[in-house]
């Protein structure tokens, strides 16, 4: 399967009837042919946002909330479902022109957004609308997708010193190797063309980003802190013998308005900063893609915030991979988060484990 150089590349899904199997036609002289008996599966075209041959995984979106047949089928359709796939499809570039206008239904804003995505149209000054179901217009603004990555395997956790922004060592040789398997995954895959390459401040995750943006096509653009692991304050650097001897040990979740140490977080400051942090990166990136090397916390806590998941939980815990991958979309005009993919780790797939176990 190859994309076009058009814009909004597409595949058809091969629906089957309810209860059916997608049997797949054969080409006769007189078109396509479906067996004797055969209930011939329903074709609807469908935009592709992700192409990624290494894992041979097809991300398309489907627009749900209306009666369309595509719309019932991903309504009702459990892990599993079979579909048949063909294509692509693809679209004549969009002509050069000062000004476009997108226009569409509900039903179009995923080939939309892939045209706003698209860095090799923005030189034009681009307008979308669309129709909702009400019948009534509404301008788009697009949607924001933030790419969460957790920095590679680095001389930090519960030995040596507390790694903040003094005490972090950066990479282990390993976590330099997670790197650039991320690195070759994201030169080699169909993804969307991102704009913005950004990290936290902290040494592991800087050399992180700068391992990967080759991959990513861009340079490592800006370093905020308020992407970091919980502030260790006063403790960065410091033994972790010596902290608990100066300042005990607890469980920052039991006691959440305790700070880990004078000038760092505390549990509820944390995920405030992490919420405060996600709504700004969406305002000031309206539109576009953003991939941000941070923590394991910060990806934790994201979807703590943006799900909603009550404090305190069940102990169970969904901590991502070293380098693994997790998507956010953040869809302005309905003031709506989706989780698109967490923890995707295909590029590691075959390297070997870490030394250090």
């Amino acid at each position: 399967m190859e994309l076009g150089e058009g814009p909004a590349p597409a595949v058809r899904l091969l629906i089957p009837a309810p209860g059916h199997r997608p049997h797949l036609p054969t080409v006769s002289p007189d078109g396509l042919a479906y067996p004797d008996g055969v209930v011939p599966p329903t074709p609807r075209t469908f935009t592709i946002r992700r192409l990624d041959r290494a894992s041979r995984s097809l991300l398309v979106d489907i627009v749900t909330g209306h009666d369309g047949l595509g719309a019932r089928w991903a309504a009702t359709a459990e892990p599993g479902a079979e579909v048949g796939v063909a294509g692509p499809k693809t679209f004549a570039p969009l002509p050069a022109a000062e000004h476009l206008v997108l226009l569409g239904d509900e039903t179009a804003i995923p080939a939309i957004e892939t045209v706003l995505e698209d860095s090799r149209w923005r030189s034009s000054n681009l307008t979308a609308a669309f129709r909702g179901a009400d019948g009534n217009g509404r301008s788009y603004r697009g949607r924001v997708h933030l790419i969460l990555v957790r920095h590679g395997e680095a001389h930090a956790g519960f030995h040596g010193p507390i790694a903040g922004e003094k005490g972090c060592r950066g990479l282990t040789e390993f976590g330099r190797k997670q790197a650039e398997a991320l690195r070759d995954h994201l030169a080699g895959a169909d993804l969307m063309q991102a704009d913005v390459l950004m990290s936290s401040t902290l040494r592991r995750a800087v050399e992180t980003a700068q391992i990967i943006a080759s991959g990513v096509g861009l340079e490592l653009s800006d370093q905020r802190r308020d992407l970091c692991e919980v502030l260790t304050g006063e403790a960065d650097g410091m033994e972790w013998s010596e902290y608990a001897a100066r300042y005990g040990s607890f469980d920052m979740e039991a006691e959440p308005d305790r700070v880990f140490a004078p000038g760092g977080d505390s549990w509820n400051s944390f995920h405030e900063r992490v919420r405060s942090t996600l709504a700004r990166l969406v305002e000031e990136h309206e539109g576009k893609r953003v991939v941000a090397v941070c923590h394991a916390g910060v990806i934790m806590a994201s979807l703590r915030v943006l799900l909603g998941i009550p404090h305190p939980g069940t102990g169970a815990q969904m901590r991502p991979t070293n380098t693994g991958l997790t998507e956010w979309g953040h869809d302005a005009d309905r003031n709506q988060w989706t989780l698109h993919t967490f923890n995707d780790a295909s590029h590691l797939l075959g390297l070997a484990a870490s030394p250090e176990g």
